[in-house]
């Protein structure tokens, strides 16, 4: 039941950064990209305007979610793919020499803080009761 209570935001990918509607997400997504969303929705995040409030409520006010290119272009905002990973702000995007690119890489081949802590405290409990070795 909890899965059809959430609508989730879906995950930043590489196709983001390069055009907008066309973005490959994982089969069963509607090929809407979180531009999209932000540009064509009265409601500025349109479908996705709750799950982005109840983030915000969590974390800080989410940052612009594209920015313009070298060429004017929309692209993915490397802060707001921070802030969807549940980081601090700067956590990433502030590190001196980083460049985009390796933002984005940061991002997406990290550990989301809140599943790093709920995996622990799993194993911990398992290895309370014996489950595991400590």
């Amino acid at each position: 039941m909890l899965p059809s209570a959430i609508n989730l935001l879906p995950t930043p990918t590489a196709g983001d950064s390069k055009q907008s509607g066309s973005a490959g997400y994982d089969s069963g997504h509607d090929g809407t990209t979180l531009t999209d969303a932000a540009v064509r929705q009265p409601d500025r995040w349109g479908e996705y305007g709750p799950a982005i409030r109840r983030w915000e409520a969590i974390t800080r006010p989410a940052p612009e979610p594209t920015k313009l290119n070298a060429e004017g272009n929309p692209k993915l905002s490397d802060e707001f793919d921070e802030w969807l990973m549940g980081l601090l702000a700067g956590w990433i995007t502030d590190v001196p020499g980083i460049t985009w690119n390796e933002v984005l890489k940061a991002c997406g081949n990290g550990v989301l803080p809140q599943q790093a802590v709920a995996g622990l405290r799993f194993l911990r409990e398992m290895a309370r009761w014996g489950q595991v070795a400590a």
